[in-house]
């Protein structure tokens, strides 16, 4: 049994880069070596300060970010997923095409953040603050979205079937051509509430 368990670690630690394992490793350093290799899969980021940093295409599955400070990043086709991101702020951050399917990103900020054609598919997005995102096309199908803000988002063309949307704010919001959750497509004109199409 106690072989396993080694062994079990052993893939664990193969599975992070070699700063990851090195506690002693100054966070300048390591910071240079994670955006150097563009790939941190399953690793403890929390509370890391990235902001305004380039991750386009990172690989950061199943990853620990809870607390991070993700705004202003440019994270187009950047890989979240199944990463607990729980408080992130990604204000201003640009994550189109990103796959974020099945993370937990409640009361996460995305305020001004761009997430055209984002895979958002079951992924906990509970109270996260979409307020003014640009979000044209987005995949939310089975989202867990109660309490989200959508205040001014423009969610033209997206997709929330499925979609838990009790509590949430759409003061504003663009919901033209959106398939609700029930299925339903909104019909142009629908802001701040979606107006079914004939």
């Amino acid at each position: 049994m106690k072989s396993r368990v080694m062994v079990a670690a052993g893939l664990w630690l193969c599975a992070l880069p070699t700063w990851a394992a090195e506690s002693h490793t100054p966070w300048p350093e390591r910071l240079q070596q994670l955006l150097l290799a563009k790939k941190c899969i399953r690793c403890d980021l929390t509370q890391v300060d990235l902001s305004g940093q380039s991750l386009a295409g990172f690989q950061l599955q199943g990853s620990q970010l809870t607390g991070a400070n993700l705004s202003a990043v440019q994270a187009s086709k950047a890989n979240f997923y199944r990463a607990k991101a729980q408080r992130v702020d990604f204000s201003r951050a640009d994550l189109q095409e990103a796959a974020m399917e099945e993370a937990d990103l409640a009361e996460s900020r995305f305020v001004q953040a761009r997430l055209g054609h984002t895979n958002l598919r079951q992924t906990n997005l509970a109270a996260a603050d979409f307020s003014g995102a640009t979000m044209q096309r987005v995949y939310l199908e089975g989202a867990y979205l109660r309490g989200a803000n959508f205040t001014g988002a423009d969610l033209r063309g997206a997709t929330l079937y499925g979609a838990n949307l009790l509590e949430c704010q759409w003061q504003g919001a663009q919901l033209d051509g959106v398939y609700w959750n029930d299925g339903h497509r909104c019909a142009s004109g629908s802001v701040g509430r979606c107006i079914i199409a004939p």
